[in-house]
């Protein structure tokens, strides 16, 4: 279920693009903008991957099953 959000966020990221500034640069209040829009994905997509931790369903961790508690394989 949470790999929709993280897809939408992927594809966000590859199609985002900003406004030039007069002399140079980009417009800040358009970067201010675009940080909005992605907080709001994130933030979509730690609510998603909270419900589905809370029903049992899927681990949120990318580390391998005979990781150790550092994550790292021994």
């Amino acid at each position: 279920m949470t790999e929709k959000y993280f897809d939408e966020i992927k594809q966000w990221l590859q199609s985002v693009s900003f406004k030039r500034a007069k002399f140079g640069g980009v417009d800040e209040a358009d970067v201010w903008k675009k940080i909005d829009e992605l907080n709001s994905l994130y933030e979509k997509a730690l609510i998603a991957a909270v419900a589905e931790s809370a029903s049992g369903s899927t681990e949120i961790s990318d580390a391998p099953a005979d990781a150790g508690q550092d994550g790292v394989s021994e």
